[in-house]
C-alpha cells in the first residue's frame, strides 16, 4: 500500500555558515523544530533551499541530512530539479536509496523542453525509482 503524502508540509532553507559551507547541524535543529511544531513533512532542496547554487555533494548531504535526521518521525521530500534529466534522475535515485518518501522535481529550467520533451522528462524519472514524483503540485501515478 502506498503511503499518503498529504497534509502541511514546510520547504526548508538550507543554512549555510559564515564560510558559507551547507550547516547540517542547523539544518537538523531546523527538521526537528518543525517536527515539534507539528509539520506533517518536509520538503529539502526546493526553491527556497537554494537547490540551484548547490554542489551536487551539498545536495545529496542535505537530502540525506534531513531523511536520517526525521527518522520516519515524519515523511520527506527531495526537491530533485536540475538543469538535465540526467541529472534529476541521479538525484531522484540517491533520494530514494538515502530514504526519502518522495522527489519534488520542477521543469527543467533554462532550456525549454517541448511538452513531449518534457513528458520524457518526468517519465525518466518516475521510471528510474519507485517512490512518487511531484511536478509542482500533481502527485504522478505510474500506470
Amino acid at each position: 500500500m502506498e503511503k499518503k503524502l498529504e497534509g502541511t508540509y514546510v520547504v526548508t532553507v538550507t543554512p549555510f555558515d559564515e564560510a558559507d559551507r551547507v550547516n547540517l547541524d542547523a539544518l537538523r535543529e531546523l527538521v526537528d523544530y518543525f517536527i515539534e511544531n507539528r509539520v506533517d513533512g518536509i520538503f529539502v532542496g526546493g526553491s527556497t533551499g537554494e537547490f540551484a547554487y548547490l554542489t551536487p555533494e551539498e545536495h545529496m548531504a542535505i537530502i540525506e541530512a534531513a531523511v536520517h535526521h526525521a527518522n520516519k518521525r515524519v515523511p520527506v521530500l527531495a526537491g530533485t530539479s536540475a538543469c538535465a534529466t540526467k541529472q534529476s534522475v541521479a538525484l531522484s535515485k540517491y533520494a530514494e536509496k538515502a530514504g526519502a518518501d518522495g522527489v519534488v522535481v520542477v521543469p527543467p529550467y533554462y532550456h525549454r523542453p517541448t511538452e513531449e520533451g518534457l513528458l520524457n522528462h518526468y517519465q525518466m524519472i518516475s521510471n528510474a525509482i519507485s517512490i512518487p514524483v511531484s511536478a509542482r503540485s500533481s502527485w504522478c501515478r505510474r500506470t
